[in-house]
């Protein structure tokens, strides 16, 4: 199974990832063709990419470039989203390094990392306010807050595809693989749900403002396209670390770090806290692991096939802005992820109830839904109802559970599961190609008959179960034979 692990030492973001993948081996005409195939043309944006060196390291940074040629990104930690070009006529150019004699003491330098030629000290009296990040949603990526008025002839169409409608039409309406489409939509409903508890208002209500600009959407569409490129099968990473202690300044006014929306996002996502005031990692990096990724994983696991270093756009003092992806097979007969157990103690509700709740959740994306008898306080049996949730469908789940039981709360807890790998095999029997599941445990491979399989040929042919499932162990078992000699002689 191919995996890519995404290394967040200095956190993540939509260009890091995509930077991070092209530098592991991506064409760059890969990603052009797909925004082609999305609909997006020269005429709107460009995308290139240029070597950043850091500690000795080498890094890909991939830029969204505008009509004018100007780059959508004005980043910090990583990479701004912001709604206007670098390259204006007044009297200082936001785009390159300022290295300004007020004091801010914020802790960090204003270094850009745009390898302007021209980097000068300014000791000007107006305020700059830092720490404004990467918006996804709303949120400015770290760096300088421009509220300045840029209405200098660039029309970056960023708003065209502001809604979260808008933005499934765009992609539903394109000829991408359904694979990048999937994973597309994955994300963006992700980032739509956070933005949704946030502003308090239904996904079909949210509009987006930042990540609706044409370079986000570039980004994240160019993260599936090059996934889909290296026939990646699953996503894990590191820990994520966050920015705290600073500032960031939305169109809804100022906000602490983390930003919101990247906290909302990662709910249930292993996180730290880090004492950087600035945005290490921006709402569109935390949607793209939280839709994507199956957790964290330790790195012994993998065998490695092809490093990539993405850069971020900003200088830190601590470590340097890069982001690493690795990509390789995992190995062992065994892969772990993390999910979130949602659980809760009902003891007033119509047991018939239960059959239907049980469907409901699991048809909501439950990877497992399940109730424990129990005695609760004074003295009165009950149940307790366990969810285990994937990430990206907590918030969903919750919602069913508040709305097909009487519960008034929830708890939440993260466990990591580890599981014997299995791949689904397609075997021959008496009543044709069946789906069963290949495992391999303790150097034994076995072969197992899908209960839903066996369901479905015993009542397509009015056979008792146990029969249908007597005779696909039996073909079971001798599959299995068969395959461990092949792997024998191989």
């Amino acid at each position: 199974m191919k995996i890519a692990y995404f290394d967040c030492f200095s956190g993540i973001s939509g260009d890091m990832a995509v930077g991070a993948l092209l530098d592991a081996g991506v064409p760059l005409g890969v990603v052009e063709e797909g925004l082609a195939r999305l609909g997006l043309s020269p005429n709107q944006l460009t995308v290139r990419t240029r070597p950043i060196v850091r500690s000795q390291i080498h890094a890909i940074k991939f830029d969204v470039l505008g009509t004018d040629g100007g780059s959508f990104d004005a980043g910090a930690g990583g990479h701004h989203h912001h709604d206007h070009s670098h390259d204006h006529g007044h009297s200082h150019d936001h785009g390159h390094s300022h290295d300004h004699g007020h004091s801010h003491d914020h802790g960090h330098s204003h270094d850009h990392g745009h390898d302007h030629p021209h980097s000068h000290s300014h000791s000007h009296s107006h305020v700059h306010s830092h720490a404004v990040t990467d918006v996804v949603g709303e949120y400015e990526e770290e760096g300088e807050s421009h509220h300045h008025d840029h209405s200098h002839g660039h029309s970056h169409a960023h708003h065209h595809h502001g809604s979260y409608a808008q933005i499934m039409e765009l992609v539903d309406g394109s000829s991408l693989a359904e694979g990048v489409k999937e994973r597309v939509r994955k994300i963006f409903r992700t980032i739509a749900i956070a933005e949704g508890r946030i502003h308090n208002m239904d996904l079909s209500e949210v509009h987006f403002h930042e990540v609706g600009a044409l370079d986000s959407i570039a980004d994240i569409v160019a993260v599936a396209l090059c996934l889909e490129h290296l026939r990646v099968d699953q996503v894990y990473s590191s820990v994520v670390p966050l920015g705290s202690g600073g500032m960031i300044r939305t169109q809804h006014g100022v906000m602490p770090l983390p930003a919101p929306a990247t906290l909302e996002i990662l709910k249930g996502y292993p996180i730290t806290l880090t004492n950087i005031p600035m945005e290490l990692t921006t709402p569109t990096g935390a949607g793209i692991l939280k839709a994507l990724s199956h957790g964290t994983i330790e790195l012994e696991q993998l065998q490695v096939e092809r490093v990539g270093f993405g850069a971020g756009t900003r200088e830190l003092a601590d470590r340097p802005n890069l982001l690493r992806v690795v990509i390789g097979e995992m190995i062992g007969e065994e892969e772990f992820d993390t999910v979130t157990m949602i659980e809760t103690n009902i003891d007033d509700m119509n047991p018939q109830v239960y059959p239907f709740l049980i469907e409901r959740l699991l048809e909501s994306g439950a990877v497992e839904a399940y109730l424990t008898p129990v005695i609760m306080k004074k003295g009165r049996p009950g149940m307790v109802l366990s969810v285990l949730a994937p990430h990206g469908a907590v918030d969903e789940l919750t919602k069913v559970m508040y709305r097909e039981t009487t519960t008034i709360g929830v708890r939440y807890q993260t466990l990591t599961r580890r599981k014997l790998i299995r791949e689904e095999i397609l075997t021959p029997s008496e009543y044709g190609v069946v789906r069963m599941k290949k495992i391999n445990s303790a150097g034994e491979l076995r072969v197992i008959p899908e209960y839903d399989e066996a369901k479905r040929i015993a009542r397509e042919r009015g056979l008792p179960l146990q029969i249908v499932l007597r005779k696909l162990g039996d073909v079971a078992r001798q599959a299995a034979s068969t395959l461990s000699k092949q792997e024998e002689e191989a």
